[in-house]
């Protein structure tokens, strides 16, 4: 790799990640984790770090009371 490319970003590709039940889909990075979201919620949660969601996309479907 030539050396001005070193340290950018790269990219890894994107994967498609559906939720039949929700009744959407995202596409995200291919290198991103996810994570299960606690009990009474619905939805997805991904984080580019492992073991840090400081950082992270949720997406989480909520019927609203209007």
């Amino acid at each position: 790799m030539p050396q001005e490319l070193l340290g950018r970003p790269a990219y890894t590709g994107m994967t498609l990640h559906p939720d039949d039940k929700g009744g959407y889909a995202v596409w995200l990075p291919s290198d991103w984790f996810q994570f299960k979201l606690r009990r009474h919620h619905r939805g997805m949660l991904f984080s580019p770090y492992k073991s840090d969601i400081n950082t992270s996309f949720l997406v989480e479907k909520r019927r609203l009371k209007v």
